[in-house]
């Protein structure tokens, strides 16, 4: 709360700094002309949305909650709920009670929050097989890119140590039975801090200035080195991975010997270069561009995050044997003394990771349902032979799909939309399920203590 004695100094700063708060909040891009080939460009990918349609839809939305605490002993006791719930009304759900303890807090919130998602696959895999219905959309909360980047790892825990790979067993169950009964699994995220869509736009006004000077150059017939690079780099420019045209463009802005007659371009690169090193999401290029409801043009996009890439790198480099070892130590050496468990693990493990790795790239775009209101992100696990796989994939490019599908699925969006808050009528109404509240997480930690169970508590006793 600001106090009167400092009213005056806010004011004075906040008008002294308004023009630069104005710029950085509602324009993070310095320079009319890129400003406007951005927007350009923005437009050729902005599309309205489909007219209103009576088709029934058959919707099974998923949420999961948690609550728990770590004592004063260090061990931590959590309560894992998951809910599916179809549009029909049918509901299954699911609960975990996840005790644990890591000498680092942040380990066990990790853990937990793998744990639930993985149980948000189980409960819709069963509802799926239990309706036996196809042309489903499976919506999870969230997007499905987030979902898919965590990097293969084992967690540092006295339980569930292999908890990565039971999670993505049972995404990959999930695939499949939406694949045989030809539903779609969907990621709905309300809030996102992406930048793909924004890197695409800018590597595709970097495509039409390097055109630009590629025509200039042949026109003029001079330096034809540099001609025969851009024609060779264009032809295959959207193959090319994105750190590798990133890369050309710094090398080509800096690039000496080239006529003042490309300098326009070569300023505008330079410039598009510097935007591309800051932090700017999606939402905001969505907020400042999007003059009406719409949605933008579906894109592919691979795994872009570099930890989750190399680690699929390594598995490649290792085999998936000595992968698997060299990931879950720990759970090797507890299963040391069980020679036939550890051949299991050991086959259950190199088996799922190499499905994993078999997964398609995923389909995404924005919808605005509501000038002026938030927009949201929307992924699409589409099974197709034609896709990428995702963890070879380092790319964004356009995607040519079943123009059907993203019908479909806007058309959801659009009749289960209410406001900011209630973004999704069937999320909403999974979230309000499964949603635990503190005090019934306290009941249960006193019927524990009734029980003889030792739940010592912190002197700070905070949920975490």
């Amino acid at each position: 709360m600001i106090t009167s004695s400092f009213i005056d100094l806010v004011t004075e700063e906040i008008s002294r700094r308004r023009e630069e708060l104005f710029r950085y909040f509602n324009s993070a891009l310095e320079g009319e002309t890129l400003e406007h080939l951005i927007e350009m460009k923005f437009k050729e990918h902005w599309m309205p949305l489909p007219s209103a349609s009576e088709e029934e839809l058959q919707v099974i939305a998923v949420d999961s909650s948690y609550v728990g605490r770590i004592y004063a002993h260090g061990r931590s006791l959590h309560i894992i709920r998951s809910v599916a719930v179809s549009s029909s009304g049918d509901i299954e759900r699911d609960l975990r009670v996840e005790y644990n303890a890591s000498t680092r807090p942040r380990t066990i919130t990790n853990l937990v929050r793998m744990l639930a998602e993985g149980l948000e696959y189980e409960v819709a895999e069963r509802l799926l097989r239990r309706l036996q219905q196809g042309n489903v959309l499976v919506l999870l909360d969230g997007s499905l890119y987030s979902k898919l980047v965590h990097v293969p790892s084992e967690f540092k825990v006295d339980r569930n140590k292999d908890a990565y790979l039971t999670c993505m067993d049972s995404f990959l169950r999930l695939c499949k039975r939406a694949s045989d009964l030809g539903a779609l699994i969907v990621g709905v995220a309300k809030d996102s801090m992406s930048e793909h869509l924004r890197l695409y736009l800018y590597l595709e006004v970097a495509h039409d200035l390097l055109s630009s000077m590629m025509t200039k150059l042949r026109v003029r017939g001079e330096n034809p080195a540099m001609l025969k690079t851009l024609e060779a780099v264009l032809k295959v420019w959207s193959l090319l991975p994105i750190p590798q045209r990133v890369a050309f463009l710094r090398k080509l802005v800096k690039a000496q010997g080239l006529g003042a007659y490309v300098m326009n371009e070569l300023s505008l690169l330079a410039e598009l270069i510097t935007d591309l090193g800051r932090r700017e999401s999606d939402y905001h290029l969505l907020m400042r561009f999007a003059k009406s409801e719409g949605c933008s043009k579906p894109l592919i996009i691979g795994c872009l995050r570099k930890r989750c890439r190399e680690k699929f790198e390594c598995l490649n480099e290792k085999g998936v044997v000595k992968f698997v070892e060299d990931t879950w130590p720990l759970t090797i050496r507890e299963l040391e003394r069980s020679p036939s468990r550890l051949k299991e693990f050991k086959t259950w493990a190199g088996r799922v990771i190499m499905r994993t790795k078999e997964l398609p790239a995923i389909i995404t775009f924005y919808v605005l349902l509501r000038k002026g209101d938030i927009p949201l992100r929307v992924d699409i696990m589409v099974p197709s032979q034609d896709l990428p796989k995702f963890y070879s994939f380092h790319n964004i490019i356009e995607a040519k799909v079943n123009s059907g599908i993203i019908e479909r699925i806007l058309m959801m969006l659009v009749k289960g939309y209410a406001d900011t808050s209630v973004y999704n009528i069937w999320l909403f109404s999974a979230h309000h399920i499964v949603k635990m509240s503190r005090d019934e997480f306290e009941a249960l930690e006193n019927a524990l203590r009734n029980m003889g169970i030792m739940l010592i508590p912190r002197r700070r006793m905070l949920l975490v």
